[in-house]
């Protein structure tokens, strides 16, 4: 009988809609929560070679203060801008490593970075290996 009655709850009470984003586990309910996602990846997947592309500029282009700006994205995302933008960066980069021929050098340049020993060390750091070891290893 509780059985039931709980069904039939839950029944008429269906979950919220929610979408999944394509940032790795954040699942949004808020529409303007995903129209700002959407905006905000589409804004980054534009600039994501431009190595000098700042949060400032960034956030003039969601039309919003640079705090204000912060926060929206850590609230979402749980990280700050510049923290997502750098790992951005590098999931760009490790899927050009796998879906292209281009050197390790054209990818770390269409990944907006400039640094070679910089870019080297985040790799390594998100991925557990060199970009050229990822390639070689996730190719197979």
């Amino acid at each position: 009988m509780l059985v039931e009655r709980i069904k039939r709850c839950l029944d008429s009470n269906p979950a919220p809609e929610t979408t999944h984003s394509p940032i790795p586990h954040i699942v949004l309910t808020e529409k303007k929560d995903k129209q700002f996602l959407f905006q905000f990846q589409t804004i980054l997947s534009q600039h994501i070679a431009d190595e000098n592309f700042s949060v400032e500029q960034f956030a003039e282009l969601m039309h919003l203060g640079r705090t204000q700006f912060y926060k929206r994205v850590k609230s979402i995302t749980g990280q700050s801008p510049t923290v997502h933008v750098h790992r951005a960066r590098l999931d760009y980069a490790a899927s050009l490593l796998l879906k292209t021929r281009k050197t390790i050098e054209e990818i770390m340049t269409l990944s907006g970075f400039h640094s070679a020993t910089h870019f080297y060390n985040s790799f390594k750091a998100q991925f557990g290996m060199s970009p050229g070891d990822y390639r070689k290893t996730k190719a197979l």
